[in-house]
């Protein structure tokens, strides 16, 4: 999700959703948005945004109890938290908020496994092992790939 209040100035949801509408209206026709368009995009917003029944947040990370509330609320602490937004829904919080770089972390994972693998290879070639030395080789190779990737 694009960081709305850092361009727009917007403090809430709402105020960011305006101004894109604004927006969206004067580069597709051309002209300032009416006063009776941003009326009826208001009203819009609050039909489908404010009016929207109560939703429960869960916290998959942390295990934590839902939390409900109104869609409003949750777009409201969207934006001021600057989650990042995934295409299937799923909200991250930044690292510079408190979160966890995911990417990181399994690219780390694959580093450590595959230094880790490579550590076999090496013992069972000085072992004399070649069957598995090159089975080790294989697997580090496969890592290698999965961290490039």
């Amino acid at each position: 999700m694009r960081r709305i209040n850092q361009i727009t100035g917007a403090d809430s949801f709402r105020d960011a959703w305006m101004l894109q509408v604004k927006e969206l209206i004067e580069a597709t026709v051309g002209r300032e948005a009416t006063d009776d368009e941003l009326e009826k995009a208001s009203s819009m917003y609050g039909e489908f945004i404010e009016d929207a029944p109560t939703i429960r947040v869960i916290n998959t990370a942390t295990g934590g109890a839902p939390k409900t509330g109104t869609l409003d609320q949750a777009l409201d602490r969207i934006l001021s938290q600057q989650y990042i937004f995934s295409g299937n829904g799923t909200l991250f919080k930044r690292e510079d908020h408190g979160g966890e770089n995911v990417t990181g972390s399994f690219v780390e994972t694959l580093l450590s496994t595959r230094k880790a693998v490579k550590g076999q290879m090496k013992t069972a070639m000085r072992a004399g092992d070649k069957s598995t030395a090159d089975t080790m080789d294989t697997r580090q190779k496969v890592y290698k790939v999965l961290t490039n990737a």
